[in-house]
């Protein structure tokens, strides 16, 4: 028996008559239960949400632990080789020499901290297949995975920045008030801060390793070079030393004293 057959002959059939005399009068609204109803993309409330993404978030730092203790373990190594480099109880600041190794300091900090974001960009990587498959199936909005992504890693990046300006900052022979050497923390978290949604951000546009690292190198090289921290070689002038002093970027522009 075809189709259009079987359906004529169950609409000439008292049954199929019945259920059309049903379903041509319009439904009440009034009288179906208020939870059969839908009017929101979330089945359950925002905050509910978050409180189920923080809980999410929290336990998989727990199980990747391991990544997080050999990030604290390489920032102390590393720190400790900084310091031995530049080993100073105070950095003489006469001459353009000493600018340059206050200069060399800064840089070598900045480099070290923004290469902190790759272990991110990883991380989220492995992260992005499930996320799509949850946001597609609407588990929740997008914000609701960032925000505890974002929000949970701040303790971690506060605790690797107080232990790298604790081993580094002294040692180094940078100002001894405690005012600049609280700035210098606060400088060296935002970089981390900065360096981690740069990579998250990369991670999420690009969706492969490979383009991520090639776009992350690129992103940094551009950070880099547009920092302010590139003087022309040979460059003789004091104005520059001076400058080098009083930022911690300053581009140094070809000028007669340079030529």
């Amino acid at each position: 028996v075809s189709v259009p057959e079987f359906v004529l002959k169950f609409r000439k059939f008292h049954m199929g008559k019945s259920l059309k005399k049903q379903l041509s009068v319009p439904f009440n609204k009034r009288k179906i239960h208020k939870s059969a109803l839908v009017f929101s993309d979330q089945s359950v409330s925002t905050s509910e949400l978050l409180k189920t993404s923080f809980s999410k978030e929290w336990l998989l730092m727990q199980r990747n632990s391991f990544i997080y203790v050999f990030k604290i373990v390489q920032g102390i190594i590393v720190a400790l080789v900084a310091s031995t480099v530049f080993l100073r109880t105070r950095l003489h600041e006469d001459t353009e020499e000493d600018g340059q190794v206050y200069l060399g300091a800064l840089i070598f900090i900045m480099i070290a901290n923004m290469f902190n974001g790759f272990a991110e960009a990883t991380l989220t990587l492995a992260r992005l297949p499930v996320f799509y498959k949850h946001r597609d199936f609407l588990f929740y909005r997008p914000w609701h995975f960032t925000l505890p992504n974002v929000l949970l890693k701040v303790p971690m990046a506060l605790l690797e920045s107080i232990i790298w300006v604790v081993i580094t900052y002294y040692l180094i022979g940078f100002s001894p008030e405690a005012s600049r050497f609280f700035k210098h923390l606060l400088i060296v978290f935002l970089i981390q801060q900065a360096a981690g949604g740069l990579f998250r951000l990369v991670a999420g546009l690009c969706r492969t390793v490979v383009v991520t690292n090639t776009a992350g190198s690129l992103a940094l090289l551009i950070i880099f070079v547009m920092g302010g921290f590139i003087l022309p070689r040979g460059c003789n002038s004091k104005m520059a030393g001076m400058g080098l002093l009083v930022f911690t970027s300053y581009v140094c522009i070809h000028c007669s004293c340079c030529q």
